[in-house]
This record gives structure tokens, C-alpha cells and sequence, in this order.
């Protein structure tokens, strides 16, 4: 159920503090985006203006990998369900390289929900607008009831079938990090003889607004300063139905169906499948919906439906094919990587299917295409990496370290990055060759690889509740360790409240978190590092320090000669097309400078093919050629494979 709406604090015989039209413009920072998702048969919408967290995301940047004609998604993250899911593979035998889209017909079952959904509806981190020091002398007429809280919230169907009656809705009022809420709001009592009845899916939706909800002078001070106050549905019954789902839920198998992005959306459907006796999962999957089947009795297309809560459903049939494949994560654990025809039913489990295609056959699937906006029947129009490097040097003696730099102008992420560097020639002997292996470059990204920028240490933050957060890419030239320190004490998010810093080695500046702070996002400081903070306070004298490092994976080298050639750097990186390498030649004055300039200067990497001039001759000896390409201006010397 998703329940939100606008919040109203109302105060009663106040004094000492600042007058209403002294109130901050509240600021929509941290806002998330939420699904709806299926609860048994109904399901609730609302019109908001405060932000919605949900437990359930979906990560829909996979990686797409091509495996003898039958493409998987790997490197899906996230909780798929709230009881943990096992993922197992789902192999096609003899994969198909056309898709044809039929009408199915139901056999039986029913679409249900589920009640394991969690959200959350919360001020964007509070609005302080007042100080500390304002509420050391306030005072109410009734210190346990100085304040009135209301909220709206809506009610609304958009399952597939009608609700007889919802019943027992309450909702938690949490102040803070507080894992106790202040109080348990029974809106049940605000309906019609304590029950909402009839709920057609077509129906307009049902508002509400709360009633007065007494707020102590101590909450009353916290949320003034800065603390969120969250406003969570707690419980909701379906009445004399609520037993008959109930029991559908343990004496069946629930299904998770999110269909792909044909349909525009990403909503996770829900159904519940009675098991009968000793079956298999395929037998109770096929018993509602339509399916094909491969030579060796293995699903090979699964027909499911879509529905708008008025028509009849309209059917969708999903193949597996070359360019088209699933994901499933089953409940059960000891699944491994049996088939679903060999894998017994169990009642009260659950299974997800993820439909994913590639349509145009350029790597990038399709819902990852939505997401960014481009063709996904174009192979020539997908998001993609486009990445910069350039690397450091620093010499002691006739030994050279290379730190190396990345930048991701592109519009995707690059992974699986690393750099190899040989000698062409015997005027350089090589020692440490390779760097990275790993991570992640995010588009407008510039890393110096092997950089570390630790979390803050809060040895001195005293009695001050906002909590800063140090993040970046460090690309200084020295380890620093920085001190932040509070110059103008207040409160995070109002009036001038600001810190200083410096980093020990003559470098210092100031960072407003005040009036013109949107917490939390990141500030800049210097060098790649930035700060930020939540709101709440901040304490005079308090301080807290951030310790960065330079890069400690690095490439080293030993000069031989007095005229030495520069060993060559090559760089790879993974996105969804495949593995790409270049050569980069450009030496950077320091970390931080900027690779744009250079973007028409990385090389192609060194290539072998191995060729003939003659016919091959399949049962005797051939006569091959072995031809490399440097790009790279220095000669290669001695080279051998």
C-alpha cells in the first residue's frame, strides 16, 4: 500500500522563538522515485508533494553477456524479495532466432498480492527553523501538547479485482533515526464503521486527512531542528477475506512476474498458484499460464498478461531466443540449477521471473534503453563509455612510478578496468605491469586510480547531531589529512551556519551550510575530496577530520640508459558490447588535470592476426603470416609472443 501525503504542524502558546515568516523555504532534495506494487487484490496510489522510500529496488544497469547464441544477465543487484532469493540459471537447449507474439488464454488461477511491501513517507530531512539556542528558554501552555500534526493520504484500487473491504489501516509516526514511534495512528477509525467496502479498481481514489495528532514541546524542538519526521503504514487487514488470502499465499506458490519494458513500466506483477499434491514448479506455472516447450520438455516461452483494470487482459508471449532471456530466483535454496520441470513445488514459496531483451542485438537490453532515453530497434543508438586516461610520473633515482588517471565522458559506465605496461625496447625493465582489475569509472567520473578517501573521524563533533560524509576522487599529490571546523555554529540547512578548513599543508577555505545548502548533497573542497551533511546541528569548537591518500596501486619501471624509451600503457574496460582496450600517450602534469583536451589522442591497441595469401589446406600443412600493428610511435624491439 502506498500511502502518502502533505504533513501540517500547528503550535499553540509559543514563545521565544522566530516568527512564521522566518521559516525557510522547504527544499525537495532527496526525493524518491517509488512503483506500485500489488498487494493481494488492491492496491493504493497517492498524489504527494514528500518523498517515498521503498525496500524493494530493482538495479536495471546489468551486464549483458553473449554465450552460444543464448544471451544472461549477470551482476543484478539488489533485494529481489524481502525473504532472499536464489538465483539459478534458466538454459535453452536449442535457442530460437525469431520471436512471434500470439494471444493466450487463462487456465485457471488467480491474481493476488502480497503484503511484503514497506514504505515510508518523510519531510525531506526536516526544515530547521530555529536555533539551539532559541529553544533554551521556549516554553508551551501544555508542555505534552504544544503542537497538532496532520497528514492526507488517498486510497485507491488499481489491482485487477474488487476489495469486499480494507480494514484495520494504521499508521507509525516516527521522529528521527527513533526505531520507536511516537505514535500508532489508528486511521481505520476514520472510515465508515471502521472499514472501507467495495473497492473497485476503476473507483476514484478515497482521501483522507488525519486528525489532529498532539506533539510533545520536546518533539516540537527536534523537528525544528532539522530531525525528519516519517509517517509509515504499519498494518492494513482485507477483513473476513484477509484468512482466505492468507491461506492461498501458504497452500500455493506466488509469482512474481516483471514483464519488460514493452509495456513502458517496470511493475512487478503478483500472482498465487494453488500447488496439488507432488508436482513440479513448471506444472504449477503452466497451469495458469500458457507455455511452449523444447524437445527435452523445458519451457521455452511463457505467455503473461497485462492488465488496466477495466479491459480484459491482454496476453504477451516471451520467448527465449537470441536476443531475448530470463532471469528466475526461486525461494528455495537447495534450487540449484535443477530445471523447473525437475524441481519440486513448494507450498508457500515464491518465484520471480525478469524478462529481458535485446532487441536490436547491440548489448545494451531494453529496459536499459528506456532508462536512457535511446532506440532500442537502433544498434546504433545506446548509451555508452567513452573513456580518457593519462597517467603521473614521479622518479627517484632510475626508478619510475606511474599513477594513473581515468575519465568517463561517455553516458554509461565502464567496468572491469585495468592497465597493462611493457617496454618496447631493453632501455626500461618493467616491474610493477599492472594496475586495477576492478571497479567502476560513472560517466563525468575522473578517478586517480588507487586514490582512498577514508570516512570522517569525529573524535571532537561534541554534541552535534548533523552527520557529515566525505566522498570523491582524490587525485592530490600527497596524503593530507584534512580538519573541518565549525566557524559559524548553527543549524545545517539555515541561516549562515558555515565551516572551514584546511589541509595541513597551507591549503584552506570555507564551506556555507547554511541558508544556501541543499543537505546532503556533496560540496567540493579540493583535489577530488567532497563533503556533505545531514541537517541537524552543528556545535561551536566542534571539528572533524578526513584523511585521503594518494594513489597505492601503481605501475613502476627501472631506467637503463641515459636516453630511455617511455614504456607503453594500455588500458581495457568492459561495458555491455564487450572488452575494449586503447593505448593512452598522454602524461598528465598532476592527478587532477583535466582529460577533455586529450580525448583525440588515446591509440588503438597493439594488434596480431594471423593471415594467409593461399588456399588452406584442411589435411596438410598451411603457410601463415603473422601480422603486427603498433600504433604506438616508439618500436617494438625484440618482441616475442
Amino acid at each position: 500500500m502506498a500511502v502518502a501525503g502533505s504533513l501540517a504542524v500547528a503550535g499553540q502558546g509559543w514563545q521565544d522563538l522566530w516568527a512564521p515568516n522566518q521559516v525557510q523555504e522547504q527544499q525537495q532534495f532527496n526525493l524518491y522515485s517509488y512503483t506500485n506494487i500489488n498487494h493481494n487484490n488492491i492496491r493504493t496510489t497517492t498524489n504527494v508533494v514528500v518523498p517515498v522510500t521503498l525496500n524493494q529496488n530493482f538495479d536495471t544497469q546489468g551486464i549483458v553477456s553473449s554465450l552460444d547464441g543464448v544471451q544472461y544477465a549477470i551482476n543484478q543487484q539488489g533485494e529481489l524479495l524481502s525473504r532472499g532469493l536464489q538465483d539459478i540459471s534458466y538454459q535453452l537447449s536449442r535457442p530460437r532466432f525469431t520471436e512471434t507474439h500470439t494471444n493466450g488464454r487463462s487456465w485457471g488461477g488467480a491474481q493476488t498480492i502480497t503484503n511484503e511491501v514497506y514504505e515510508e513517507h518523510t519531510i525531506a530531512q526536516g526544515q530547521a527553523f530555529t536555533t539551539g539556542e532559541n529553544w533554551s528558554t521556549a516554553w508551551a501552555v501544555d508542555s505534552s501538547h504544544s503542537a497538532d500534526l496532520t497528514f492526507t493520504y488517498e486510497v485507491k484500487n488499481t489491482g485487477t479485482e474488487y476489495a469486499r473491504e480494507l480494514t484495520g489501516v494504521i499508521f507509525n509516526i516516527y521522529l528521527g533515526d527513533d526505531t520507536t514511534p511516537i505514535i500508532s495512528y489508528p486511521a481505520w477509525q476514520q472510515f465508515p464503521n471502521g472499514k472501507l467496502e467495495n473497492l473497485f479498481p476503476a473507483d476514484a481514489p478515497h482521501q483522507f486527512t488525519s486528525n489532529n495528532v498532539p506533539l510533545t514541546l520536546e518533539q516540537m524542538k527536534r523537528i525544528d531542528l532539522g530531525e525528519p519526521l516519517r509517517v509509515v503504514l504499519e498494518d492494513f487487514s482485507y477483513g473476513a477475506d484477509e484468512l482466505f488470502y492468507q491461506d492461498a499465499v501458504t497452500g500455493g506458490l506466488t509469482v512474481f512476474i516483471e514483464d519488460g519494458v514493452d509495456d513502458n513500466d517496470e511493475t512487478v506483477d503478483s500472482y498465487v498458484i494453488p500447488t496439488w499434491g507432488v508436482e513440479s514448479v513448471q506444472d504449477v506455472l503452466t497451469r495458469y499460464f500458457a507455455a511452449s516447450y523444447d524437445v527435452d520438455g523445458n519451457l521455452s516461452s511463457l505467455r503473461t498478461p497485462e492488465f488496466n483494470g477495466i479491459n480484459p487482459p491482454t496476453w504477451h508471449e516471451h520467448f527465449l531466443s537470441d536476443i531475448a532471456w530470463w532471469n528466475i530466483y526461486l525461494t528455495q535454496a537447495d534450487a540449484g540449477n535443477t530445471p523447473l520441470k525437475d524441481l519440486p513445488a513448494e507450498a508457500g514459496g515464491a518465484i520471480l521471473f525478469r524478462f529481458n531483451r535485446d532487441s536490436d542485438r547491440d548489448g545494451y537490453q531494453d529496459r536499459v534503453e528506456l532508462r536512457y532515453g535511446t532506440d532500442k530497434d537502433d544498434p546504433a543508438d545506446h548509451p555508452q563509455p567513452e573513456i580518457l586516461a593519462g597517467y603521473v610520473k614521479e622518479q627517484t633515482g632510475n626508478v619510475v612510478t606511474v599513477k594513473l588517471v581515468l575519465e568517463n565522458s561517455g553516458t554509461f559506465d565502464a567496468y572491469g578496468i585495468d592497465a597493462v605496461m611493457y617496454s618496447p625496447d631493453d632501455t626500461t625493465t618493467i616491474g610493477n605491469n599492472t594496475v586495477g582489475g576492478n571497479g567502476k569509472v560513472r560517466p563525468g567520473q575522473h578517478v586517480a586510480v588507487g586514490s582512498l578517501v577514508k570516512p570522517p573521524g569525529l573524535a571532537h563533533w561534541g554534541s552535534s547531531t548533523a552527520k557529515p560524509y566525505a566522498t570523491g576522487n582524490y587525485s592530490g599529490t600527497a596524503d593530507r589529512t584534512y580538519t573541518f571546523s565549525a566557524s559559524t555554529p548553527g543549524v545545517v540547512g539555515t541561516g549562515s551556519t558555515a565551516l572551514t578548513w584546511n589541509d595541513g599543508s597551507g591549503g584552506s577555505g570555507s564551506l556555507p551550510v547554511g541558508s544556501s545548502y541543499h543537505s546532503p548533497l556533496p560540496l567540493s573542497v579540493s583535489d577530488g575530496l567532497e563533503i556533505g551533511l545531514t541537517t541537524g546541528t552543528i556545535a561551536a569548537g566542534a571539528s572533524f577530520t578526513v584523511t585521503v591518500l594518494t594513489p597505492r596501486d601503481t605501475l613502476t619501471y627501472t631506467v637503463n640508459s641515459a636516453n630511455p624509451t617511455p614504456p607503453v600503457i594500455v588500458v581495457s574496460y568492459s561495458d555491455p558490447q564487450g572488452s575494449h582496450r586503447f593505448i593512452t600517450p598522454v602524461e598528465l602534469p598532476s592527478l587532477d588535470t583535466d582529460l577533455a583536451p586529450y580525448a583525440g589522442q588515446m591509440l588503438k591497441p597493439l594488434g596480431l592476426e594471423i593471415a594467409t595469401t593461399l588456399s588452406v589446406n584442411a589435411n596438410g600443412n598451411n603457410t601463415t603470416n603473422l601480422i603486427a600493428n603498433s600504433p604506438h610511435p616508439a618500436a617494438i624491439q625484440s618482441g616475442h609472443l
